[in-house]
């Protein structure tokens, strides 16, 4: 009997232990912060019963109700709206989910993809292993892996052996993963890791990403293997293939221990740099950074009157045709009406002296018009010949468009978007835009030939990275023309950062640092002293010559016109005076014949 009793006993001590041994340990939950828990469960899905993944909830919900820590539950297939956030007064989230569901992306994938992309938020996945399974064929695993949060795995099983809970743990990372399964012992008293722990491994992954594969373009990829543009002398020597972006990127590489190559390490990463978008549209868990802002100027050409284009008619053109046949009619009117003679207009116009004598009084009003007229025709000649003036530089956008009437070339495509950034101005997008697109090969961003070619016309807009270079171009392939730059900005760009991947919080807080330094703005003063090299070896020497000898066809065409005009005044001249001596000697003739006619016929009456 006592022995009966006795086997009784071990049997229940048995019972005891194997349940205290099959217990789950308890998870070291912050009770300052949030918790959400889900169980998610499937009949005849592993080889744990429901019971189990029950129970396990259930001691999870105990335990935490104990601590007096906040409950929530994780909603089920549920999605949530961009502008849609829980006011919820935590500042910190952990996620605890039980899972034994065997469907391809499981039934918390939304709200995973969620809150794992925040910040201070710890996510605990109790999977099966036919859960798991699924889990590594789906897309959810490759997202998992770049989330900025930590995911601490841990699959449950039963041993074939003896029907033990097996337990195995890992830290989901996305170079070794699944890959350092941990063995963790079950029972009573045991913890899983805390939040504050977990957070500080996922922190130290963050800074070593163990050669991380990050997809980046190939033709940067190629630079990259052959020069090292961190270095500031590999980055000025000569013909350097370097660009300012270069180096922040080789530098935030090795800090952080991850490559760049064609073949990403993870499918649903991304990296991309550029101008930001009109409209930024993120997905969930991606990241941007704003390394600078670009300013967009507006770009025109005005056409030069060169020496090389001045013929001989501009010298008469200068004066409308109805101020000479004024002067001309005044003048024949003066002659005519014996209040002044016929050259009286010319010679004042020609600043040459005029006779002494009594004028009247429209006479010296026409002569003094003549005068002011011709020192008007002096300027002109100089401004617009001799030595033009400097061309005057416009100062707003609204001058260039409403006042001197340039259309505008916009670098970008989109119409829309131009439009309503001429609205902002209060300009009229339909009379000033262009309405067809020209040649990418005129537009590019460093020369933009086509500012040249449609001088007083068309305007573009370059950015405030490659002004100089561009007005440097046009300067010395372009004399016939001035180029300038409106001062007034016209809009601004952002230079951003898009990227998406396991580290990329640490990689966000390196690229902040790096700024805040002046890093990108030490290789970017580096990138412009080589792009300006160029231009400070070849300058633009600017001629400050009259073009007195410059012109010296139509110089020569003015000379024969005076020469010819001289010549026709003194053919007239000397027409007149013959004709004058010719009716002279006529005159003394006839008398000579009339004194000798009388002579003779006063001697035969004397013969008589």
């Amino acid at each position: 009997m006592m022995s009966a009793t006795l086997k009784i006993i071990i049997f229940q001590l048995s019972l005891l232990f194997k349940k205290s041994t099959q217990t789950l340990p308890n998870f070291s939950l912050d009770s300052n912060c949030l918790l959400l828990a889900g169980l998610a469960i499937h009949e005849n899905s592993s080889n744990l019963s429901l019971l189990d993944f029950h129970r396990y909830y259930g001691e999870n919900l105990a335990f935490s109700n104990k601590r007096r820590i906040p409950v929530k539950f994780v909603l089920p297939s549920y999605t949530r709206n961009k502008d849609e956030f829980p006011s919820w007064r935590q500042n910190c989230f952990q996620i605890v989910l039980f899972e034994d569901n065997p469907t391809y992306y499981g039934k918390y994938f939304d709200e995973l993809l969620n809150w794992g992309n925040r910040n201070n938020v710890v996510i605990y996945l109790a999977l099966s292993i036919t859960r798991f399974e699924s889990l590594i064929r789906s897309n959810l695993r490759n997202l998992l892996c770049t989330m900025p949060s930590p995911v601490y795995t841990i699959i449950l099983h039963r041993s074939k052996i003896d029907s033990r809970l097996v337990i195995r743990t890992t830290m989901l990372s996305p170079t070794k993963g699944f890959k350092n399964w941990r063995h963790f012992p079950s029972g009573r008293g045991k913890l899983f890791p805390s939040p504050e722990k977990l957070t500080s491994l996922r922190r130290g992954l963050d800074y070593s990403q163990d050669m991380f594969r990050m997809p980046l373009n190939p033709d940067w990829i190629r630079v990259f293997g052959m020069v090292n543009c961190e270095n500031h002398r590999e980055f000025i020597r000569e013909r350097t293939i370097c660009f300012n972006a270069y180096a922040p990127l080789q530098l935030v590489s090795r800090k952080l221990n991850f490559t760049f190559s064609e073949i990403r390490s993870n499918p649903t990463s991304s990296f991309w740099i550029g101008q930001q978008q009109n409209e930024i549209s993120l997905l969930k868990g991606e990241i941007f950074f704003i390394e600078k802002a670009l300013d967009y100027f507006v770009l025109y050409c005005q056409k030069n009157p060169t020496i090389s284009s001045v013929v001989i008619w501009q010298f008469f053109t200068i004066v409308d045709e109805y101020t000479w046949l004024i002067c001309a009619l005044l003048s024949f009117i003066l002659g005519v009406s014996k209040l002044g003679k016929f050259i009286d207009l010319g010679a004042a116009f020609l600043r040459q002296g005029i006779q002494r004598r009594k004028k009247s009084f429209a006479a010296v009003l026409a002569i003094l018009g003549a005068t002011i007229l011709s020192s008007w025709y002096d300027a002109c000649i100089t401004c617009e010949l001799t030595e033009p003036l400097e061309k005057y530089v416009i100062t707003t956008i609204s001058e260039i468009f409403n006042d001197f009437g340039f259309k505008f070339h916009s670098a970008h495509h989109n119409r829309d978007v131009e439009m309503f950034r001429m609205s902002l101005r209060r300009l009229d997008g339909n009379r000033h835009l262009v309405k067809q697109r020209l040649s990418p090969n005129l537009t590019l961003f460093y020369e933009f030939t086509a500012a040249a070619i449609f001088a007083d016309d068309i305007a573009f807009e370059p950015n405030s990275a490659h002004v100089q270079a561009v007005l440097y171009f046009l300067k010395s392939n372009y004399p016939n023309v001035t180029c300038n730059i409106v001062k007034e900005i016209f809009y601004k760009r952002n230079v951003v950062w898009e990227f998406r991947y396991f580290g990329g919080r640490q990689l966000l807080a390196v690229l902040q640092a790096l700024s805040s330094n002046g890093i990108f703005t030490l290789y970017e003063n580096l990138w412009r002293f080589v792009d300006e090299r160029n231009a400070r070896r070849h300058p633009i020497i600017t001629s400050t010559e009259i073009g007195t000898f410059q012109n010296l066809l139509v110089a020569f065409q003015l000379y024969l016109v005076c020469i010819a005009a001289t010549c026709f005044c003194f053919s007239i001249e000397y027409g007149i005076s013959l004709r004058f001596k010719i009716a002279g000697i006529v005159s003394g003739l006839g008398r000579l014949v009339y004194i000798w006619w009388n002579y003779l016929m006063l001697n035969s009456k004397l013969h008589l």
